[in-house]
């Protein structure tokens, strides 16, 4: 990788242009007179730059005649101290979620989401995905409501329930209240 360096680049990023309508490329149509979308300096420089940023965050010198060194870069960024590499092997980034990060021999995993604690009982959560060992803490936020039986008692995790597949919560509070977790484990 490597900054363009023909005789028409200048030696200074200039200023952007102020931001347009969010869009993609288009190939264009003769037929309907639509042109092909034109790449502007702007575009190229910011593209340029997220690589080049990428690159220079692992310490790696820019060199021209280098192709691999994006790939390098981020292989270097992701892998661990004792030189294995971490990757994500599962995700699901909603609301109810986990990751997974592995190293070809150990994992990790977090997971998190939402539920509704029931009033003066206990509610059982199961996660979006099992643990594949253990899990090994969970937190829990509850929010009071604001009704005449809300008290000053928030859902608590009940230890002894925490499973690899989900947990429960003890929640002292007279009112059903809106509650999230996150759980680690491997």
């Amino acid at each position: 990788m490597f900054r363009i360096d023909n005789a028409s680049a200048v030696s200074a990023l200039p200023a952007a242009l102020a931001a347009g309508t969010p869009g993609f490329f288009g190939r264009g149509d003769p037929a309907t007179g639509q042109i092909p979308t034109i790449l502007t300096a702007d575009w190229a420089n910011m593209v340029q730059e997220e690589i080049v940023a990428v690159i220079a965050a692992a310490g790696i010198a820019l060199d021209k005649a280098s192709h691999v060194q994006l790939l390098a870069a981020l292989q270097q960024m992701f892998q661990a101290k004792d030189g294995t590499t971490v990757k994500i092997v599962s995700a699901s980034l909603t609301l109810n979620g986990h990751i997974v990060l592995s190293d070809g021999s150990r994992s990790f995993m977090v997971a998190w989401g939402r539920f509704t604690a029931t009033a003066n009982g206990a509610t059982s959560v199961t996660f979006p995905l099992a643990f594949a060992s253990a899990c090994f803490s969970v937190v829990v936020s509850g929010v009071i409501n604001a009704g005449t039986g809300s008290q000053d008692n928030t859902p608590a995790v009940v230890a002894s329930t925490i499973t690899a597949t989900g947990f429960s919560v003890f929640n002292a509070d007279d009112e059903n209240d809106p509650t999230c977790y996150i759980a680690v484990g491997s």
